[in-house]
């Protein structure tokens, strides 16, 4: 992530699929970037994806949520 900041990605999607409860716990606390100027480090867990699949890759995951990529 410090590379994705300091590069000046600053609009951030972290998927996420088993037992993700501490690393979610890490970004809200750790990582806090400007809301205010659109930008965020957002967990995506698998749980909030339509339909019942869970990610089967990791490729399969940023397939899965190409919609939040397309509309970022």
């Amino acid at each position: 992530l410090s590379n994705f900041v300091n590069s000046g990605f600053l609009k951030i999607f972290v998927l996420t699929q088993f037992k993700s409860h501490s690393l979610m716990q890490h970004l809200r606390e750790g990582w806090r970037i400007s809301g205010l100027r659109g930008h965020f480090i957002d967990p995506i867990p698998a749980q909030m994806r339509m339909g019942k699949r869970w990610y089967e890759g990791t490729a399969d995951a940023i397939y899965q949520n190409l919609n939040l990529i397309k509309d970022t």
